[in-house]
């Protein structure tokens, strides 16, 4: 009798190097999710902080000259 030859194996190898591929694409993309949830996050800190000065600038303003300049200025 002969030895049991799986003729499906080289298949079964390129399903396996195609998966293991898709994994790393995955893995590289969700990292670059998570890169810019991060950056979002930062400038979204910035972008609140920025508002809080104007308002706070604008509150403070004791002149006509002030508050024009600032409103200009944004």
């Amino acid at each position: 009798m002969r030895p049991f030859v799986f003729r499906a194996q080289a298949a079964l190898d390129l399903r396996k190097r195609k998966d293991d591929e898709a994994k790393r694409v995955l893995a590289a993309a969700n990292a670059a999710v998570a890169a810019a949830e991060a950056a979002f996050a930062s400038a979204a800190q910035t972008h609140d902080k920025a508002l809080e000065d104007a308002r706070t600038a604008a509150a403070q303003a004791t002149s006509a000259f002030d508050l024009v300049w600032y409103r200009n200025w944004i």
